[in-house]
């Protein structure tokens, strides 16, 4: 019979040619041309590249929060989001929206989740994102599956979600709690965590992120905890 490896030589094995310590690499942020929804007691609304730290913005929960922090993102491909009401945004492959999806019949029950760019283009299902938009404007039903109303929000049908060909600067910004904010009337997620620290430790490897210190048994195991971590609200965890 055989000699079996060990789970510890197993794992060392499969991750022979991983440093010990590594970054995840999250593609975000948000192209500065789109339009952040401001306090407006502050400020008008503004292109995403003038918002700063200490601005004040309005959240998904339509509530008045403090920006914590702004970054530059860098120079990144571009992915559009586009939406029935044509409400698009600009951004990276793994910037995240708040959604609402659809398959056969709508139940409102179903509960938000966060998603990136990449995870809406490959549902099958119908996807569709939280906006700024009064409900009063769809009470007359004309807009048929292109929107949903549900305890007073407005979702709007995602009718496309892509890559181009441009390439542009992308910044992002950290906003207090709720984690989120408008931009181009869409619901979205922060977008200044560039990286997320990993390390090997005595018992796995160990993932830093948002606050949390969570040990996975590799490597794959601290990406997948990660984009779990990800497809939920802050609130949530």
């Amino acid at each position: 019979m055989a000699n079996r490896l060990t789970k510890k030589q197993r794992m060392g094995k499969r991750m022979k040619d991983v440093e010990k310590t590594a970054d995840v690499e999250v593609d975000m942020g948000i192209t500065g041309e789109a339009i952040v929804m401001m306090d407006p007691d502050k400020s008008a609304p503004k292109p995403l590249s003038q918002v700063m730290q200490h601005d004040w913005v309005i959240d998904k929960n339509d509530r008045i929060k403090e920006v914590c922090s702004r970054k530059f993102m860098g120079i990144k491909p571009v992915w559009c989001v586009t939406t029935a009401l044509g409400m698009n945004l600009r951004c990276a492959s793994d910037q995240k929206f708040w959604c609402r999806r659809k398959n056969v019949d709508w139940i409102p029950s179903n509960k938000p989740f966060y998603a990136s760019v990449n995870d809406i283009a490959q549902r099958r299902c119908v996807v569709f994102v939280k906006t700024n938009l009064d409900p009063e404007m769809f009470k007359d039903g004309t807009y048929g599956d292109k929107v949903r109303i549900y305890r007073k929000e407005v979702w709007v049908r995602v009718t496309g979600a892509f890559q181009t060909d441009d390439y542009c600067p992308m910044y992002g910004i950290g906003v207090e709690d709720s984690h989120s904010f408008y931009a181009n009337g869409l619901a979205v997620h922060n977008c200044d965590e560039s990286e997320v620290q990993v390390e090997e430790g005595k018992y796995g490897y160990v993932l830093k992120a948002r606050g949390l210190e969570i040990i996975c048994e590799s490597l794959e195991a601290a990406y997948a905890t990660y984009n779990r971590l990800k497809s939920y609200d802050d609130g949530n965890l």
